[in-house]
């Protein structure tokens, strides 16, 4: 279990750097196939193929801002299965 609450900290981390250093390729990296979309006021929806979308998603923020704080106030691991509570502040 710690293993995998390191390797989501290791990914937001990777998320977070690629966003302010304008890598689209790095923040795409962190997605993979079984992904799920949990934003806020959005319907939830598994990543499958689901690279377009993220493209215009981070067009559209980073005409709005540049620089993303990460916060993670906690992770959870059910069996297969993660997700991290917390917040993407963006400057």
């Amino acid at each position: 279990m710690a293993d995998d609450v390191y390797l989501i900290n290791k990914a937001k981390t990777e998320f977070r750097e690629g966003y302010n250093d304008g890598k689209r390729r790095e923040v795409l990296s962190v997605f993979d196939n079984s992904s799920v979309d949990m934003s806020q006021g959005g319907a939830h929806r598994i990543w499958r193929g689901r690279t377009g979308r993220m493209r215009q998603r981070l067009a559209a923020l980073w005409e709005y801002s540049r620089q993303n704080g990460t916060i993670v106030i906690d992770v959870i691991v059910n069996d297969s299965s993660a997700y991290d509570f917390g917040w993407h502040e963006s400057r």
